[in-house]
């Protein structure tokens, strides 16, 4: 509200939106209305909710202060984003490096255990392999997948090429993790496809949040592209 002086005023009448609402658009048209009628400044009124009624210039401050406060924390956000994904960058050149030496399956997958388990958080890790066990070398501990172990979630994956983030049955964290199965919460299963290689990277996190369908795949994407090149490398050349 509005007052001159000390003179007492009359009730004020039932707002008419119409009214306001020309006031508003007038008011946006010319944002110097109140530099051009300073002696109204000190006479309005905003209610704050803690401390009642407040001046407008108090108002301005409070709002410019929160203003500032919240760009703050957006900064402080936006910073600590760009460092992590410095460190995942690192991260991710490192096990990429780590793949390219490996000489056999069992170092391919002790070089992602290492990397998305000890580096990043993860409780499970696991390589499977849709193909007959003669179909390739050098892949001693690497899991083949059997025909009676593919659920059709997991056989999705394979057909359509797709990753599938989230929960899990009980009995595909099995298939996918073996022993470490009950400690996931939630799981990652990422096909891995490259010329003959029909595999899957499964990642399992202890948080039931962790992973789920809106979650970024470009880390992992990377990983599988150099992955299914390497398995190539251990198919068994045809006879």
């Amino acid at each position: 509200m509005i007052t001159e002086g000390n003179n007492p005023q009359p009730p004020l009448a039932v707002p008419d939106k119409a009214f306001e609402a020309e006031i508003s658009a007038y008011l946006q048209q010319h944002p110097d209305f109140f530099q051009r009628h300073e002696r109204l400044i000190p006479n309005l009124v905003v209610h704050h909710d803690t401390r009642g009624a407040v001046s407008l210039v108090e108002r301005q401050v409070d709002i410019l202060r929160e203003r500032a406060i919240h760009s703050r924390h957006e900064l402080s956000a936006l910073l600590q984003r760009a460092e992590d994904n410095d460190q995942l960058v690192a991260q991710t050149q490192s096990l990429i490096l780590a793949l390219i030496d490996a000489q056999s399956g069992a170092q391919l997958l002790e070089a992602l255990q290492h990397s998305l388990i000890d580096e990043l958080g993860n409780t499970a890790v696991n390589l499977l392999i849709d193909a007959p066990a003669d179909a390739f070398r050098s892949t001693a501990g690497i899991h083949t997948l059997a025909a009676a172990e593919r659920s059709a979630q997991l056989q999705a994956v394979l057909d359509n090429q797709r990753s599938c983030f989230g929960l899990f049955r009980s009995a595909e964290l099995e298939t996918l993790f073996g022993a470490q199965a009950p400690r996931v919460g939630s799981a990652a299963v990422v096909p891995v496809v490259h010329g003959p290689v029909r595999a899957l990277l499964a990642v399992g996190h202890a948080d039931q949040h962790h992973y789920h369908a809106g979650i970024g795949t470009l880390f992992l994407d990377q990983i599988v592209a150099v992955l299914g090149r390497m398995l190539a490398r251990f198919a068994t050349e045809p006879t």
